[in-house]
């Protein structure tokens, strides 16, 4: 709980920051989200920051050597992170930076999840479908992950809504209805 105000606190002084350089903040948001990511896959990442031995200025040298092709302003922010001793907050600083920035430019995430890989053209009609209902000039971000488990058809999920159209839920509804059907009598 204390790294949620934390990092809304932080996330908010770099959108400010960002107003007044708003040349630099695509690039900044680029760098923030990989960092994010790389926070999520990498555990050695992960237990860099939190780290209690390092003191600030050992953790600050080693992390402007590792993120050296990131811009000043994204080295100097993670920095100021590291030397007001918030560094086990980075990853949840991180996440809401992306947070603000989405809602800044109406930037909705969204997961399909289907049996197999879906092609540009699959996700376009599903997304064209499903913007219906958001504001007018939201941008979506699409995510496709795969699990066969499905069988067929795709789970959406956008902003607060999630369709099931898979295969699999399908039948399931089927099997509930057939067994709370007690009048059903098997023709064998």
């Amino acid at each position: 709980m204390a790294h949620y105000w934390v990092a809304k606190r932080y996330a908010k002084g770099l959108m400010d920051f960002l107003e007044s350089s708003p040349e630099k903040e695509d690039i900044v948001m680029k760098e923030i989200k990989q960092l994010g990511e790389l926070l999520r896959e990498k555990e050695d990442l992960r237990n860099f920051f939190n780290s209690p031995v390092l003191e600030h200025r050992k953790m600050t040298a080693i992390m402007n050597e590792v993120f050296k092709d990131f811009t000043e302003e994204t080295r100097n922010f993670l920095s100021l992170i590291i030397k007001q001793g918030r560094s086990r907050a980075i990853e949840s600083i991180a996440s809401e930076v992306m947070k603000l920035y989405r809602k800044k430019h109406k930037i909705e995430k969204a997961t399909i999840t289907s049996a197999y890989p879906l092609d540009d053209n699959q996700i376009n009609a599903i997304i064209e479908k499903a913007k219906a209902g958001l504001p007018m000039g939201t941008t979506v971000e699409v995510t496709n992950r795969v699990n066969p488990d499905l069988i067929g058809g795709f789970v959406l999920r956008l902003a607060d809504t999630q369709v099931d159209a898979s295969l699999k839920t399908k039948l399931e509804n089927i099997k509930k209805e057939f067994e709370t059907k007690q009048h059903f009598i098997p023709k064998i």
